[in-house]
């Protein structure tokens, strides 16, 4: 499954959400409850459009199912809530 992450560059929060992310994406329950499911990361800087910007400038990092998706996580979020936030959001 594809994930959107709102970002920008030179944003360590951002980098700090990527990493969270792939850490659950590793992790063997995760795995398990995913039924195998990879997750890709799209990341889309927000800095690119103004529509953007003015949506996520101050909020990035944010996570969203697609870009079209309301199910949206703002930092910030650890492991234990990104992994329940998508498992209850994605429906796997």
């Amino acid at each position: 499954m594809k994930l959107i992450l709102y970002s920008a560059p030179d944003c360590h929060l951002c980098d700090l959400a990527k990493a969270v992310i792939n850490n659950v994406a590793q992790s063997q329950i995760f795995s398990d409850q995913a039924a195998g499911q990879g997750l890709i990361i799209e990341t889309v800087n927000v800095r690119q459009s103004i529509d953007l910007k003015r949506r996520y400038g101050i909020r990035i990092p944010v996570v969203a199912l697609s870009l079209d998706s309301e199910a949206e996580l703002g930092w910030p979020f650890d492991e234990k809530k990104f992994a329940q936030w998508y498992l209850e959001s994605s429906g796997v």
